[in-house]
């Protein structure tokens, strides 16, 4: 399915594939498969988070050996991640997020869909020629989680939950 997607792609114009965002739709169906196929896997094993720190710092040095960007940009990621990774650390123990353990169990569901409903509410804002950054964001936001929460309430509903891989 994958080389279908890059050959319909690639010589998408001379099939008449010309649409821009059929084209793009068929450039990004292989990662939402391996998506779908990547669901099917049995759950990793939770990890401490000096593991995940480690890990982690070891990605980083890999990263800067490889490809070494502005030693103040590399440094202010480094200490972005981890303000984040401690934000959600104290998250987990501290506080009681319902709406946000709610959107977590349903993270797979929105990563896998939501370009499924951002991408044609962009198109339609586009042909509208509604070019306001703030509106894009909003409602390309706004869709791109509820979108996929319907989805979601819906191969519940149906019982396609696993088969989409959500």
């Amino acid at each position: 399915m994958s080389i279908a997607a890059i050959l319909i792609y690639t010589f998408g114009g001379t099939f008449g594939v010309a649409d821009p965002f059929l084209r793009s739709a068929l450039l990004f169906a292989p990662y939402f498969f391996f998506g779908v196929m990547l669901r099917h896997l049995p759950e990793l094993p939770v990890i401490s988070p000096v593991w995940a720190l480690a890990g982690f710092t070891l990605a980083q040095a890999v990263y800067l050996l490889i490809k070494p960007p502005l030693p103040v940009t590399a440094l202010l990621a480094i200490v972005c991640a981890l303000a984040v990774m401690a934000l959600c650390r104290w998250a987990a123990e501290h506080a009681r997020l319902t709406a946000l353990t709610a959107l977590g169990a349903a993270s797979m569901a929105i990563y896998l869909a939501h370009t499924f409903f951002s991408a044609p509410l962009r198109a339609v804002l586009q042909k509208l020629d509604i070019t306001s950054l703030p509106l894009h964001v909003l409602l390309g936001t706004a869709i791109g989680i509820l979108g996929p929460l319907a989805l979601l309430w819906v191969a519940r509903r149906t019982g396609t939950r696993r088969l989409l891989g959500i």
